[in-house]
């Protein structure tokens, strides 16, 4: 299962590597989401905009889409339609279960 540090640290590196900061990427509606491409060289992440995660999710049968904290999976839940708001999870929701 994919977590939220993994996830910050694709985005940071990502960030990083085009001369930006992970919250200028966020305000721009990109984000970092599980790819399950198992090309190689993939190292299990792939940034997305948000208008496009959707379709993402779909093709790559994304099994969970993990928020940093409630704020950001509402926000999530608000773009995606109703059957995929199951998916969208926080590492403290996860624990619960």
């Amino acid at each position: 299962m994919k977590t939220a540090q993994q996830r910050w640290d694709f985005e940071e590196g990502y960030a990083k590597r085009s001369d930006v900061t992970v919250e200028w990427l966020h305000e721009q509606g990109e984000m970092g989401v599980p790819c399950g491409c198992e090309e190689k060289g993939c190292r299990g992440w792939q940034m997305v905009s948000l208008g496009a995660l959707q379709r993402h999710i779909e093709l790559s049968q994304v099994e969970d889409i993990i928020a940093y904290d409630e704020a950001e999976a509402k926000k999530l839940r608000l773009i995606l339609p109703d059957h995929l708001h199951a998916i969208v999870r926080t590492e403290a929701s996860s624990a619960a279960l």
